[in-house]
């Protein structure tokens, strides 16, 4: 938080609920959000089970990662870190069980597609 500015602290310290930051490039989103992740697990006692981080980028997402596991430390394993098609991927796999006939879904790229239909 010492790094942040008045504003990105207020933002990274709001008390409850949902929050959405929009802001341009380098602006320090990535480091608001994980502030605020971090303060939500050591300040607001939140469940880290209850925390899903969600961004574009394979990229940001592994930056998100790192820092908030050097902010937190362990309690990081169990934030949901990823890109939102990671994280419905993963949500579909991990609910698989209430799918009629219980199957994870696969993924269906260019080589699946291709023993699908024999080629």
């Amino acid at each position: 938080m010492e790094r942040l500015n008045p504003q990105q602290r207020a933002a990274a310290s709001v008390p409850s609920g949902p929050l959405l930051i929009l802001a341009g490039p380098g602006s320090g989103k990535t480091s608001v959000v994980t502030a605020r992740v971090g303060w939500l697990l050591s300040a607001a006692h939140v469940d880290p089970r209850a925390i899903v981080l969600v961004t574009f980028t394979k990229k940001a997402a592994g930056e998100m990662d790192q820092r908030l596991r050097e902010i937190v430390g362990a309690p990081a394993d169990d934030v949901l870190v990823g890109t939102f098609h990671a994280v419905a991927l993963r949500f579909l796999q991990r609910n698989a069980h209430l799918r009629p006939g219980g199957r994870r879904p696969i993924i269906m790229d260019e080589a699946a597609s291709r023993r699908v239909r024999g080629c």
